[in-house]
């Protein structure tokens, strides 16, 4: 069965080995990075700096093809704080 896998940091070292492994088994693969000329060839790249809340949510976005808004969590402090939910408010709850 192939799998979509989604890899931050795949540009080097272990997260880029771990992408050409997927790869070879015949996974979809997608590598979130900041330099798009590192990318992994035969994966799809996505450049966005993941310490940004609103990149997360923009990431998340394009990765499930689903414009519904995402409630987050800027503190980290909630272990599920990605949980998608139709009444909140992408602009007004997730902000950096």
């Amino acid at each position: 069965m192939r799998k979509t896998v989604v890899i931050s940091g795949g540009t080097d070292g272990m997260g880029r080995a771990t992408a050409l492994e997927r790869i070879a088994r015949g996974d979809r693969v997608i590598v979130i990075g900041s330099n798009p000329g590192k990318a992994v060839e035969g994966a799809q790249f996505l450049q966005a700096d993941l310490s940004s809340v609103k990149e997360v949510v923009r990431v998340a976005g394009e990765i499930t093809g689903r414009s519904t808004p995402w409630r987050c969590s800027p503190t980290g402090r909630k272990p599920n704080a990605w949980r998608r939910r139709k009444d909140w408010n992408t602009r007004s709850r997730c902000t950096t």
